[in-house]
């Protein structure tokens, strides 16, 4: 190894360019090597999203499982069990919360149109007929598989782009995410609360 190290130092002092070209190429080899490694880290662990997408997709899902266990034993007539003095039902708050999650993004961060897979939106819906709950989570759980894609392809600086909203006027990209993200805790906090307080008493069949 000393041998080695002394040879290379003689060459270095005999032609210095060539040897820094040397240098210069081993560097960029080993910078190219190391992003590509990140690359490939960041695919397999999952952590393709920058701080601020983190933030949004972690708050989204921390509740996700609560709102999922509370409807999974639910029959079919009581996720359409309407609470007394014209509250929403379950089934209209599983349905409102990935129509806002999709659709505001859609709408205003994508300039998409708005996508209506029961054909309506909830709030043009009847009391009529309703999509099954198989139906209804399976909405859920498509969007929300949406919003980790678009969360992951949206970069740190796409957050403090300004936008145009009707109801709130001039806003950040970063605010019409939480915007998407208070709406599902305001209305999955409903359905727990619905489930763990109103049915029991009710008696729904």
């Amino acid at each position: 190894m000393l041998v080695d190290l002394l040879h290379l130092s003689r060459n270095i002092r005999r032609s210095p360019a060539s040897a820094g070209a040397a240098i210069l190429t081993l560097t960029l080899t080993l910078g190219a090597g190391a992003s590509i490694f990140a690359v490939v880290d960041a695919i397999l662990l999952g952590r393709t999203m920058g701080p601020q997408a983190r933030t949004i997709w972690d708050s989204l899902e921390f509740r996700t499982p609560a709102i999922l266990r509370a409807t999974e034993s639910l029959s079919e007539a009581e996720l359409r069990w309407q609470p007394p003095n014209a509250g929403n039902s379950i089934a209209w708050l599983l349905w409102h919360i990935p129509e806002v999650e999709d659709n505001w993004v859609r709408d205003k961060l994508l300039n998409l149109p708005k996508r209506y897979p029961f054909g309506v939106s909830v709030k043009a819906h009847s009391h009529g007929e309703w999509p099954s709950k198989n139906a209804l989570l399976s909405y859920f759980r498509e969007v929300r598989a949406l919003t980790k894609d678009r969360l992951e392809q949206t970069r740190e600086e796409e957050f403090d782009r300004m936008i145009a909203d009707e109801h709130f006027g001039s806003i950040t990209v970063r605010q019409a995410w939480c915007g998407v993200l208070t709406s599902c805790a305001w209305h999955g906090g409903q359905i727990i609360f619905i489930v763990n307080r109103l049915l029991a008493k009710a008696g729904a069949t």
